[in-house]
This record gives structure tokens, sequence and C-alpha cells, in this order.
């Protein structure tokens, strides 16, 4: 008999706490939202509680959102010298051919948006989300050689071996 009943227990107890709430007045008569009410013509109305706005995020300032910025005008936080992106990628292609950084020619450096967090760049058996992501495209030659350096809003450029565009538009 009790195994019959186990189950019920759960509705039964929900049931019993919504009639309670919607029931009549038990003779309490205790104003739960405001004063109480008085015969006063004087007195304040009644007041309510409000709900107070929802918090608004914190405006995020780490990428330009106006596409015709160039990217080296926000120094990248996270390089130690505090290098734009261009000379992040310059000095890095620089070291990589182990020459001047003066010998290496910037071909462009523009914002970007990549298809996904891979940055247009994505590795063999790595998985990305698939959001748009605000970054950077920095074009370098050197020596007749195009190279890429693909990066985001809070990190400098890397090298890109296998370059895929960013997205159009």
């Amino acid at each position: 008999m009790y195994r019959r009943l186990v189950p019920l227990l759960p509705a039964a107890i929900g049931l019993t706490f919504a009639m309670g709430a919607c029931g009549e007045n038990d003779g309490d008569d205790t104003e739960l939202i405001g004063p109480p009410a008085t015969q006063d013509q004087g007195a304040a109305p009644p007041t309510t509680n409000a709900a107070a706005p929802p918090p608004t995020a914190p405006a995020d300032t780490t990428m330009p959102t106006d596409p015709t910025i160039v990217f080296d005008s926000v120094p990248s936080s996270t390089s130690p010298s505090g290098r734009s992106a261009t000379e992040s990628a310059v000095a890095d292609l620089a070291a990589r051919k182990d020459v001047d950084p003066a010998d290496v020619r910037v071909v462009s450096a523009e914002s970007v948006t990549w298809p996904d967090t891979s940055l247009g760049c994505p590795r063999k058996g790595m998985g990305y989300l698939q959001v748009l992501t605000d970054g950077v495209l920095v074009v370098l030659e050197f020596d007749g050689t195009r190279y890429e350096y693909h990066g985001d809003a809070t990190n400098p450029p890397t090298y890109c071996a296998d370059p895929k565009p960013p997205v159009q538009g």
C-alpha cells in the first residue's frame, strides 16, 4: 500500500502549498507589502516594492568597434613591451628570419572579423568555437615572400602558415 502512495507524495505536497497560497483570508489582516492601511486622509499612499533595474554590463574596451580603426592604434594588452600588433608581428618575423626588423615590409595591418576562434589559422585536430571573433590581420613581406599574422583583441598576432580569410563585409 505504501508503494502506491509514495509516487503521489510530491504532487500532494505541491498541491497543499498551492491551496494554502490561494486560499481565503484566514483572519490575519497583516498587509504583506507596504505599510498598514490607515484611515488618516493625510497619510501617504501605500508603496509597492518596485523592482530595481537590472545592472548593466561594463563596456568592452579591449577592441575598437569601428572597423576603419587600424588595430595598431590599440596596443596589445598582453605584450610585455606594450608594442602594437604590427610591431609585434615585425619583431617575430625578423627573429624567425634572423634579420633586421627594418628589412621586413608591412603590406597591411587591419581590424578584421574571424569566422571562429581559430582566428583564421585552424590547427588539425583542434576544436574552435563557431562565433564571430574581432581581431587583426597583419600581412608582412620579406625577401619577396608574404607572411600573415593573425590575432584577436587580447593577444599579439601570431604567424599563420596556412591562413584562412576573415569574414567579408
